[in-house]
């Protein structure tokens, strides 16, 4: 029943463009790909009150698409910190090496994995005492939700094809120690990460696009040092 708000507040991953009937209108914003559509740029500017935007690159990228600046406002998200997950055990890993670095998150078109595993590979090598932990979120995501949006189906052949570099790489000689995660390991999807955190010694998040910087702060909730870029969103946080 919508006739007695106050504040109507929108968030979707998927832009729906169907103003309120009623309230002052929240729109958070997350949108990382630089300039935003000629149409979500119109629904904005005649119905929004005002937007959230979920970072500070958010923010400059909505102001360069055409949006007043007066109505955004930066609103980072949170994480539950670790102490939320202090019963769970640090993942039982399948290696003997002792520093081991860890990326969690897609392997899309907005992921940078391609430039950690070149830099991972130039780096070190199979006598260096490291490990590369990497633990593909995306198909979580897309398994769990079952969307079929053009963005995702996008992704899901990228994805594909990283996969299929790391295969390779796995049985060059030479290749520095390389843990590929792409399967449901633990009943609780989140519980499984908390645990792969807590495994890990440093926490490497290079990307091409990143609006939002959820993966770097439940990282740094758990005390991690964290290996990112000097630019975009993370700017908020590191």
């Amino acid at each position: 029943n919508y006739n007695d708000i106050d504040f109507f507040i929108k968030h979707s991953l998927e832009p729906n463009f169907i103003p309120p009937e009623k309230g002052y209108f929240i729109s958070i914003q997350s949108w990382g790909y630089w300039s935003i559509p000629e149409y979500q740029l119109r629904f904005l500017n005649q119905n929004a009150d005002i937007i959230w935007a979920t970072s500070s690159y958010v923010k400059e990228s909505l102001i360069h698409s055409g949006i007043n600046n007066e109505i955004i406002e930066v609103i980072n998200i949170g994480v539950n910190s670790s102490e939320h997950y202090s019963d769970i055990a640090p993942f039982s890993l399948k290696t003997n090496k002792a520093f081991k670095f860890f990326y969690s998150a897609n392997l899309g078109v907005k992921s940078a994995v391609n430039l950690l595993i070149q830099a991972y590979c130039e780096e070190f090598s199979a006598s260096d005492d490291v490990c590369l932990i990497i633990r593909n979120r995306d198909v979580d995501d897309l398994i769990r939700t079952q969307r079929t949006t053009l963005f995702n189906d996008f992704d899901l052949s990228i994805n594909k094809k990283i996969k299929d570099i790391i295969k390779n790489l796995l049985i060059i000689k030479n290749c520095p120690e390389i843990i590929f995660i792409d399967e449901f390991l633990f009943q609780d999807n989140q519980a499984e990460i908390m645990s792969l955190y807590k495994s890990s010694d440093c926490f490497v998040y290079p990307y091409y696009i990143e609006s939002i910087g959820k993966y770097l702060l439940e990282a740094m909730s758990f005390g991690l040092p964290v290996i990112t870029n000097d630019k975009g969103t993370a700017l908020d946080f590191c």
